[in-house]
């Protein structure tokens, strides 16, 4: 959980509040997970259309809720539900498998056991949540989702090599790849299945996998075939399913071109990827070229907010306004304030894909004036800059049209410790100080009413 920890949510009315106690036509897919669940709700556009993660309760199942579009049948809203499981299945890298569907005037989850344990998360961070449209990548996405959640090695075997075959409908061409690509697997169970495959004298590990897995399982006529008594050949297809598992995920990635989560943190454009639309191709293409941008070349940058994930909004980075920018080599410097109280300084390195802002130098505000508006933004201010500190992930959001410029992953400080006690007490100290002064100007307001109340005198002619 986010740094606290939190109860689960036992009462279904305090999950039923606002769109979702809108009377309708709705559906509830219950989701069994390998992974984590969210304890808070979440809402998704996906496709065009809303949906619902409902958060983890005692006495129901994780599921996902649609209420379902005066313009869509059910079964076309099903199926848009399917797919979404599968696409969250691959960037949260566990397996989900579907019990069911069902509906009713209000999303009501299925029930579930209550010696039933499951871990929990605060939420899914979906920024990223692929669209792909083509059906072979859609079905290879499914049976990728299938066989994370089998709790069985054999038919979880079957669902993996099903996906090699929808990215290599040609058994030739699969048995290539698979060769190519089975030295150069990353997971290290897979890596220790393969060498400890070598060791055992099994070069081609394309068709052991084929012959004493796929086949042997799929079929019951001919040897080599799986017993399921035979604990020895169950433990044996528990050893090399990471392998096929990663072949699968490779597949999936490179040749049907769906990026894994991992893929997307190691490239990071998601930090500039907003700014770059911003600035143009051309300019970008200079700035990464060290070449002097034409006389007269403006940027129309927006009114931002600045943020951080879970956090409450600070509202001195609310709505700033661009203040200007500065050229340091390869880095563009933009600086943003917030009616003189506040400054942000945001770098912008294009030649390397970074996104970087370091709270405790690029987060100004000006010395405290003595009012109260003062204050209270010193106060939100270290609290950005400490919560950040404690592992803060940025966003940078328009604040006109709430589309998300660039994002940052958890903050790392380096060469410091974070006293969070005494943090705290230092925004309170701020908080304090602006409460005083606020409590000065009622009191002095107050007293001036009543000295022109009392003087007051009311001449007659």
């Amino acid at each position: 959980m986010a740094g606290h920890e939190r109860e689960l949510i036992t009462n279904l009315n305090e999950v039923l509040i606002g769109e979702l106690r809108q009377n309708g036509d709705w559906l509830v897919a219950g989701v069994r997970t390998t992974g984590s669940w969210p304890v808070r709700t979440q809402k998704v556009i996906y496709r065009g259309e809303t949906l619902w993660i409902m958060p983890l309760m005692r006495e129901f199942e994780p599921s996902i809720a649609m209420r379902r579009p005066p313009k869509k049948s059910r079964e076309q809203c099903e199926s848009l539900m399917m797919r979404f499981v599968s696409a969250l299945s691959w960037v949260e890298e566990h397996g989900m498998l579907v019990d069911g569907i069902g509906g009713g005037n209000l999303p009501r989850p299925m029930g579930r056991p209550r010696q039933q344990f499951l871990s929990i998360c605060d939420e899914f961070h979906l920024d990223y949540l692929p669209e792909p449209a083509d059906e072979r990548t859609l079905l290879a996405m499914a049976l990728m989702r299938e066989g994370r959640g089998l709790n069985h090695p054999g038919y979880a075997f079957l669902s993996f090599y099903r996906v090699l075959e929808v990215a290599f409908p040609n058994g030739r061409d699969r048995a290539e790849w698979i060769s190519e690509h089975v030295s150069f697997l990353k997971d290290h169970q897979a890596k220790e299945a393969v060498r400890k495959l070598i060791e055992a004298g099994i070069e081609d590990i394309g068709r052991h996998l084929r012959d004493s897995n796929r086949h042997a399982m799929a079929h019951a006529k001919e040897d080599p075939i799986i017993d399921p008594d035979n604990l020895s050949e169950t433990r044996r297809l528990w050893r090399e399913l990471p392998i096929i598992s990663a072949l699968a995920k490779g597949a999936i990635e490179r040749e049907l071109g769906v990026k894994s989560t991992h893929t997307i943190w190691e490239e990071h454009l998601y930090e500039l990827d907003g700014f770059k639309k911003l600035f143009g191709d051309d300019l970008v293409r200079i700035i990464v070229n060290r070449e002097d941008a034409p006389d007269g070349t403006t940027v129309n940058l927006p009114h931002l907010n600045i943020e951080l994930y879970g956090h409450e909004p600070y509202l001195p980075l609310m709505g700033m306004a661009p203040a200007g920018s500065d050229r340091d080599g390869d880095t563009i410097k933009i600086y943003y304030k917030k009616e003189e109280r506040a400054l942000i300084i945001l770098h912008l390195d294009f030649v390397k894909e970074r996104l970087s802002l370091e709270p405790l130098v690029d987060v100004r505000w000006p010395p405290d004036d003595g009012s109260v508006e003062a204050a209270e933004a010193e106060a939100e201010l270290k609290r950005f800059q400490y919560d950040m500190l404690a592992n803060g992930r940025l966003r940078i959001v328009n604040a006109e049209t709430g589309e998300v410029v660039g994002r940052k992953d958890a903050y790392i400080p380096m060469n410091m410790y974070l006293d969070y006690a005494a943090a705290m007490a230092d925004i309170e100290k701020s908080k304090y100080r602006a409460q005083r002064r606020r409590d000065f100007e009622m009191r002095f307001a107050m007293e001036m009413q009543r000295y022109q109340t009392s003087y007051k005198i009311e001449v007659t002619w």
